[in-house]
C-alpha cells in the first residue's frame, strides 16, 4: 500500500504532503468544498429522473416506465441511495474540514 502511495506521489498527483486533504481530492480544502456542491447537485438531478420514471411526467408526455421495467428501476434507485448516502458523507467531511480551517484562522478575542 506504501508504495502505491509513494508512486501517486512521484507522478504529482498528491500536491504539497500527504494528508488527508490532499490525498482525497488533490487541491485541498476549496476542492473538497466544489466536490461536495457538486455531488450533492447531481444526486439532485438523479433523483428528479428516478421521480419522472415512476411518476410519470403528463404535461410533457412522458409515460411511467418503472411499471415496465421494475428491475431496472430498483437497481436505480439503489443507485441513487448508495450515491446519497456518499453525497452525505462528502457534506459531513466538507463542513469538518471548514470547520477545522475557520478554527484555525479565526478571530482571537483578547
Amino acid at each position: 500500500m506504501l508504495t502505491r502511495i509513494e508512486y501517486v506521489h512521484s507522478k504529482a498527483y498528491l500536491h504539497r504532503d500527504i494528508k488527508p486533504d490532499n490525498f482525497l481530492m488533490g487541491l485541498g480544502r476549496k476542492t473538497n468544498q466544489a466536490m461536495a456542491y457538486m455531488s450533492v447537485a447531481a444526486i439532485a438531478a438523479a433523483s428528479e429522473s428516478g421521480m419522472i420514471g415512476i411518476r410519470g411526467e403528463e404535461e410533457l408526455q412522458w409515460m411511467k416506465v418503472c411499471n415496465m421495467f421494475g428491475k431496472f428501476c430498483n437497481r436505480g434507485a439503489g443507485g441513487v441511495a448508495s450515491a446519497m448516502l456518499a453525497s452525505v458523507a462528502m457534506v459531513l467531511v466538507s463542513c469538518i474540514s471548514a470547520f477545522s480551517l475557520f478554527r484555525l484562522y479565526g478571530a482571537t478575542t483578547q
